[in-house]
């Protein structure tokens, strides 16, 4: 699946941390917003629409990710500050707009790129709103940064079983669980 991650106005309530890097690349449980969506959506390519600021460096620092290409399309774009539910992904093939409140968390099989909206992410936004059917979304938005440390502790349980495959991780001899330890076998 071919997914794009986009940065929307929300970004800046995320200040200052990002100021210097792309929201997907805020950390909450094992993984960035990044690794967790490419996981979430098992996505064999990635793209990404940054601030135009922060464009050149992005590039830099991934540079396997087509970063503010223009054409550029993906199946879904999801927002860079979508903590998803680890339940059941969204029909991509659907065109639909994903809400959390009154914020998109993701467009399914959108008519058109934020690139066709000379990067405007927040015209495009509204323009997808109006025209797709709008369907809740499972998750939340991380609208500022204490929300990413309140959910960190849940993130980190459901990243347990990826975690532990992809590195073998086990718990040091002078580690603590706190909780159900049959979460962490």
């Amino acid at each position: 699946m071919r997914i794009g991650i986009f940065e929307d106005s929300g970004v800046d309530l995320l200040e200052p941390i990002t100021l210097t890097r792309p929201t997907f690349a805020l950390r909450c449980g094992a993984a960035t917003q990044l690794e967790r969506h490419r996981r979430f959506f098992d996505a064999d390519e990635v793209g990404a629409w940054v601030r135009p600021a922060l464009a050149e460096l992005t590039r830099h620092e991934y540079p396997e990710l087509a970063i503010n290409q223009r054409p550029w399309r993906a199946e879904i774009w999801t927002n860079a500050r979508w903590l998803p539910s680890a339940q059941r992904r969204p029909d991509a093939t659907a065109p639909h707009v994903g809400m959390i409140g009154q914020e998109v968390a993701y467009v399914a099989a959108p008519p058109s790129s934020p690139a066709e909206y000379a990067g405007d992410v927040s015209s495009w936004l509204a323009f997808c709103k109006d025209r797709l059917p709008q369907a809740p979304a499972e998750g939340i938005l991380i609208d500022y940064l204490w929300d990413a440390i309140d959910h960190n502790g849940e993130a980190l349980a459901r990243d347990w079983p990826w975690f532990h495959a992809a590195h073998g991780a086990a718990y040091p001899p002078y580690g603590t669980v706190i909780g159900p330890s049959q979460q962490w076998s």
